[in-house]
C-alpha cells in the first residue's frame, strides 16, 4: 500500500490536542508578574520588553519590600519623665483704714514652693510632639504673701500717730502707741499687736525702767540698755523711743512679732 493509503483516517486513534505552556507564559506576561508582585508598573506598549522571563527571588523580593517599609514609617515612641518644679506663691492683699492710703507693705513675705511631677512623653523621630501630667505630687507647700494696704486718710492716720505719742506715760498708752505705730511703720495687723503686747508683758511688763542684772533695759528689753540710743537721746526715758527701737530689732531679727513671741514661748528669751 502507498504511502498515502497508509493516512489514517482523521479522528481515528488520535490523541487529544493540549495547549502549550510555554505559549501562554510569555516572557511579557512573567516581566508583568514580577512587576505586579513588586509594586510597580508596568505597560505593554514599553519598547524594552525583556525577551525571556527573569528568575524570581522571593527572598530577595521581600527583604526589598521590608526595606522599602522602614524607610517609610515613622519611630514613635511613649515615655515616663519626672521632673520637679516649684510652685508660686499666691499674694493676699489686706486692707487696713488704720493705715494711710498708697501705703502698701509686706507683713508675710511669700515663698515658692515645690511638687514632683510625673509626665508621659510622646515623641516622634526622637522629637517631643506631646506632653501629658500623670501625677502631681507636692513636696514643700508655698507660703502665701501677705500685703497690708493702707486705705485711711493720711492726715487723720499721722494725727492720731502724733497724738498717741504724746501720751505714753501709762501702761495703756504706750501700748495705743504701739499698735498705731507697728500698723503705720510695719502694715502689722492686731494680731501681730497681741504677740507684741504679750512679748513685752512677759520681758518688762510695759515699764520704760525695767532692768535687770544682765544689763536689759526698757520695754523691748534691749541689751545692753543704750542700743537704743539708735532711735533717740531719750531713750531712757521715753517710751516711744524704745518702742521704735523694739520694733525696729524684731522686725530685722524675726520678722514678726508673732515669729519673736513664738522664739521666747520655745527659748525663754527673743
Amino acid at each position: 500500500m502507498s504511502q498515502a493509503g497508509r493516512h489514517r483516517a482523521p479522528g481515528r486513534h488520535a490523541k487529544p490536542k493540549t495547549r502549550n505552556p510555554k505559549k501562554w507564559l510569555t516572557p511579557a506576561f512573567a516581566t508583568f508578574l514580577v512587576l505586579a508582585i513588586s509594586g510597580s508598573t508596568y505597560s505593554h506598549r514599553s519598547a524594552n520588553i525583556p525577551s525571556a522571563a527573569p528568575t524570581i527571588n522571593p527572598t530577595a523580593l521581600k527583604v526589598e519590600s521590608l526595606a522599602a517599609f522602614g524607610a517609610n514609617t515613622l519611630d514613635q515612641s511613649k515615655t515616663i519623665v519626672t521632673k520637679p518644679v516649684p510652685t508660686k506663691f499666691t499674694v493676699k492683699v489686706v486692707k487696713d483704714p488704720n493705715l494711710a492710703a498708697g501705703v502698701k507693705k509686706v507683713v508675710t513675705p511669700g515663698r515658692n514652693g515645690a511638687a514632683v511631677v510625673k509626665y508621659l512623653v510622646s515623641r516622634v523621630n526622637g522629637k517631643e510632639v506631646s506632653r501629658s501630667v500623670l501625677s502631681r505630687k507636692v513636696i514643700a507647700a508655698a507660703r502665701q504673701q501677705v500685703v497690708v494696704q493702707g486705705i485711711g486718710d493720711p492726715n487723720k492716720t499721722q494725727a492720731a500717730l502724733n497724738a498717741a505719742e504724746a501720751n505714753v506715760d501709762s501702761v495703756d498708752g504706750a501700748q495705743h502707741f504701739a499698735k498705731l505705730y507697728i500698723a503705720d511703720k510695719y502694715g502689722w495687723s492686731n494680731n501681730q499687736f497681741s504677740c507684741l503686747v504679750d512679748l513685752w508683758n512677759r520681758e518688762s511688763h510695759w515699764r520704760v525702767g525695767a532692768h535687770n542684772g544682765s544689763g536689759a533695759y526698757g520695754i523691748p528689753q534691749a541689751l545692753p540698755g543704750q542700743k537704743m540710743s539708735s532711735a533717740g537721746a531719750d531713750w531712757k526715758t521715753n517710751a516711744a523711743t524704745q518702742i521704735r527701737w523694739g520694733a525696729s530689732y524684731i522686725e530685722n531679727r524675726y520678722g514678726t512679732p508673732c515669729d519673736a513671741w513664738a522664739h521666747s514661748n520655745a527659748t525663754g528669751w527673743y
